[in-house]
């Protein structure tokens, strides 16, 4: 079954708060695929709820960094300052697809120097170990995709490519 997909450029997303999407580096395929979590608690199963988490997600990668000195460290307490959010795709816990680059445009979920930014960046709302089915099953279609695009078969959790907590 397809899921619900909302792309970046319909009044959904946008009226959520995500811009037109600048020009980024694009790739011919993805070599795989890096699943990511929010680490929140978001198990809303509201597709309201879950844009307005993504409009939260778009905001933190691209705000600007504000650096502050905290117990004698320098601590980034804005965003990552990046050109647009991070993740390819988002997926609600009710298994909507909500699209940030969509395919065929370089990530910025993994960094590293290894490549994984080339690697298409899917991310679930929540701690990612109880994810709904609705959202695994997204996930597999989601995979299906992605090989059908040319794309590799490996599937990493985020925790395999960065020091993050996140299972993925």
């Amino acid at each position: 079954m397809i899921p619900t997909i909302i792309a970046r450029n319909t009044a959904g997303v946008r009226g959520v708060g995500l811009p037109i999407l600048p020009p980024l580096e694009r790739v011919s395929t993805h070599p795989g695929m890096i699943v990511h979590c929010t680490g929140g608690p978001s198990r809303t199963t509201d597709t309201a709820a879950g844009l307005e988490r993504v409009r939260v997600i778009q905001h933190s990668h691209t705000a600007p960094k504000h650096w502050i000195e905290r117990d004698g460290k320098r601590v980034n307490i804005g965003g990552n300052g990046w050109k647009y959010g991070g993740y390819g795709f988002v997926v609600l816990p009710n298994g909507v697809i909500v699209e940030m680059r969509g395919w065929g445009i370089r990530g910025a979920h993994a960094g590293g120097g290894k490549g994984y930014n080339r690697w298409i960046g899917v991310v679930v709302l929540g701690r990612g170990r109880d994810m709904t089915t609705a959202e695994q099953n997204s996930i597999l279609w989601l995979r299906g995709v992605h090989l059908e695009r040319g794309g590799g078969d490996g599937v990493l959790p985020h925790n395999a490519v960065s020091r993050k907590a996140c299972p993925g």
